[in-house]
């Protein structure tokens, strides 16, 4: 590594994730390979560029296109090659040229990264226009492609199908053809009010990340704009793409990109002619968007039950006795989770019910919603697979409140389109209870979830105990739900006082 000493201070070069933009050179800078350096450069990535065209773009129009012959593109292939792989392929604009796809084609073979297609048909004001119909050998491309982000338009392009096609047909029609997941962006399509981007992956894929597997199509939805610009999706797939590369969660990186297309377009530079050039702009996920169902459904009015207080010390417990000692020592909030219920677990829930609702505690029935519902209990938690399964409307209609479990981003997203009483973001340490899919969240990023989301009650979980309370409630965190820490021995008096003494007080 190159070193140098700059007065007292050690100067060394970066090391950073690095993305091969593929695609056509803006003379406008507001969208291909300028806005896809740009956005990788504001999310801290790296960028090197195979540069398919150079065109000349005004707020008007695009003026000329030269496609670059297969010499160059092979010229900067190699350039890029020379200082590493890559950790993710961005491709956006490409002619409808057989033997140039085809040089692609054999270059992605094997290639081992995530790739990002954003398949640009023309510039919204025309002047890119492709052929009437792809190519062989662009559909063949399909293969390669990990996540493929085409608006509205382009999918049915590619299809060579008609608009008036249900948007799950086409994003399955797409799948079909080879992707691992296809993310179709909504701004050319929908209601005045609000954008709807549909997300769709393949349900015969294996998944590492436990939200893949817990839903596999969902819409991701935010406010329409109400100014047109020219770059939106430039910004979102290069963003993708550089999440990608920084190795984020998939979920995660594409709630990211939606949020940076948005933010770019927020933030557009004013044009004479109306039509604004998108500026690569740091996203507020927390504010922007939210994670709703693909499919049709009923969004809760009003939000859920609100709490009557914070939830303070929040216990967990499977039994009656372990129950009744919390309820003595003045527990803040409870929740019954019975991981293998037997003949007697209705009605011990039952009793479970009536001894919080005397103590004036409110108590959280873990995933078995419907009992919730049929014993009037205070509310439902919910964890992320038991989200997909249960009946959010019929638990709202029976004012109950719902708590929801979160572990990433894009599981906060999606909790926050319900409206829930609370969220509890987790694991913070490795849990002493049980194994999780997740990793521990760790502090910084529990003190990132407090300051981006303090207008919802919230609480954590995950290897909470007396000796690291502290840290915890330093991020910012009012309330801490704990298991194994407040479990019933002779210590847990102490315990529960040294916790007590961390935490604001909640209750008279």
């Amino acid at each position: 590594m190159n070193t140098q000493t700059s007065g007292p201070h050690t100067v060394t070069p970066v090391k950073r994730p690095r993305v091969l933009s593929i695609t056509a050179s803006d003379s406008s800078g507001g969208a291909g390979m300028q806005a896809d350096l740009a956005m990788c450069h504001l999310m801290n990535v790296d960028c090197a560029a195979v540069v398919t065209a150079v065109t000349a773009q005004s707020s008007r129009g695009v003026g000329s296109v030269e496609v670059m012959p297969r010499s160059t593109w092979e010229f900067q292939w190699q350039a890029a090659m020379i200082d590493g792989k890559p950790d993710a392929v961005k491709i956006g604009w490409l002619p409808n040229d057989s033997e140039l796809i085809a040089w692609l084609l054999v270059k992605l073979e094997g290639f081992g990264v995530p790739v990002i297609w954003d398949p640009v048909l023309g510039a919204t004001r025309g002047g890119l226009e492709g052929a009437e119909k792809p190519s062989a050998e662009m559909m063949a491309l399909l293969k390669h492609v990990t996540v493929l982000t085409p608006n509205w338009k382009e999918a049915c392009w590619l299809l060579q199908v008609d608009d008036d096609v249900l948007p799950s047909a086409v994003a399955m029609g797409l799948l079909a053809k080879g992707p691992s997941s296809v993310l179709i962006t909504g701004g050319d399509k929908g209601s005045d009010k609000e954008v709807a981007d549909l997300y769709f992956g393949s349900p015969n894929e294996h998944h590492d990340e436990p939200e893949q597997e817990a839903l596999t199509a969902f819409r991701l939805v935010h406010r329409r704009l109400p100014f047109s610009g020219h770059g939106t999706g430039c910004h979102c797939s290069a963003a993708l793409a550089a999440g990608m590369a920084k190795g984020m969660r998939r979920y995660d990186a594409v709630l990211e990109a939606v949020a940076a297309g948005s933010a770019s377009l927020q933030h557009a530079t004013e044009r004479s002619s109306g039509y604004h050039n998108c500026f690569a702009h740091k996203p507020n996920k927390a504010s922007q968007v939210r994670i709703a169902p693909a499919g049709a459904h009923i969004k809760p009015s009003t939000p859920f039950r609100p709490l009557p207080r914070p939830l303070g010390l929040y216990g967990i417990v499977d039994n009656l006795e372990w129950l009744k000692r919390l309820l003595s020592l003045g527990i803040d909030t409870l929740q019954w989770r019975v991981k293998e219920p037997d003949d007697n677990y209705r009605e011990q829930t039952d009793i479970a019910v009536e001894l919080c609702r005397e103590a004036g505690v409110p108590l959280f029935i873990n995933d078995d919603w419907q009992l919730a519902i049929d014993l009037n209990a205070f509310g439902v938690h919910l964890g992320q697979e038991d989200l997909t399964a249960a009946n959010i409307s019929k638990i709202d209609e029976a004012g109950l409140a719902l708590g929801i479990s979160t572990h990433t981003d894009w599981e906060i997203a999606r909790a926050r389109y319900w409206r829930p009483s609370y969220i509890a973001f987790g694991p913070v340490y490795k849990p002493l209870s049980k194994e999780l899919k997740y990793p521990p969240l760790g502090l910084d990023t529990l003190r990132r979830w407090c300051r981006e989301h303090h207008d919802i009650p919230t609480t954590c979980i995950g290897g909470i105990t007396h000796q690291n309370i502290d840290d915890v409630v330093g991020t910012g965190m009012s309330s801490v739900a704990i298991v194994t820490d407040l479990r019933d021995d002779r210590q847990l008096m102490s315990r529960m006082g040294r916790m007590r003494r961390s935490l604001p007080k909640v209750r008279a």
